[in-house]
């Protein structure tokens, strides 16, 4: 009784509410105007991680939750010890229950497949809303290469999106730029000829590259 009655109780977001949150989320997040750079990258996923982070998710098993909508897979799996595993949809009634299964068994086994329906809800919800607060605060001209003729952007995955952004964007990590200009500050004071001077900015501008 305790665990059917926590699988019943714990898991408590509607749809609406979830909906709610993002919309309060956009509303807070200023759209970015241009080419998103890797500050502004990091910020979308600041903004949304503890929205995902407080949707009840996986109530029975325990083991995912939706950072993985957006966390890259290696980092999810690195911090949960296994890969996020997106849920499947399925029916109404679990057709594996045999017809003379005892009370108990049955009634675990439907609040079971209960909560995995109410998982793949959520799930499909958060990721609809991920979705559409990343394109409500990006301008579709950095993204419209993952747009479907077809489908448009409902079958690509939040993660891809920012995934291709951080791949697409702007120069290093604020920080980064700061070092470099010192870095070819201090060129300048080291190397009294041009040629050694030239040399080391063409070196300083691959590795800014690289980053």
């Amino acid at each position: 009784a305790p665990f059917l009655q926590r699988i019943r109780t714990s898991a408590a977001m509607s749809p609406e509410e979830i909906v709610a949150k993002f919309a309060g989320a956009a509303d807070l997040f200023d759209p970015i105007v241009g080419q998103p750079s890797d500050v502004d990258i990091t910020s979308i996923r600041e903004m949304l991680t503890p929205v995902l982070l407080q949707i009840p998710y996986d109530d029975a098993d325990g083991k995912d939750n939706l950072i993985g909508i957006i966390l890259p897979e290696e980092k999810y799996t690195t911090k949960y010890g296994q890969a996020f595993s997106p849920p499947i949809r399925i029916g109404a009634y679990d057709e594996t229950l045999a017809d003379d299964a005892s009370r108990v068994v049955r009634a675990k086994g439907e609040a079971m497949w209960r909560a995995k329906r109410f998982d793949y809800n959520t799930f499909e919800t958060a990721r609809r809303e991920t979705t559409s607060f990343i394109l409500r605060v990006v301008e579709d001209t950095w993204i419209r290469e993952l747009k479907d003729p077809d489908t448009f952007y409902t079958e690509v995955q939040p993660r891809d999106i920012l995934d291709h952004l951080q791949s697409q964007c702007t120069g290093r990590h604020a920080i980064d730029i700061l070092a470099l200009q010192d870095e070819m500050r201090q060129y300048h004071l080291e190397y009294e000829g041009i040629p050694e001077c030239i040399n080391a900015l063409e070196d300083a501008q691959r590795r800014a590259k690289r980053a």
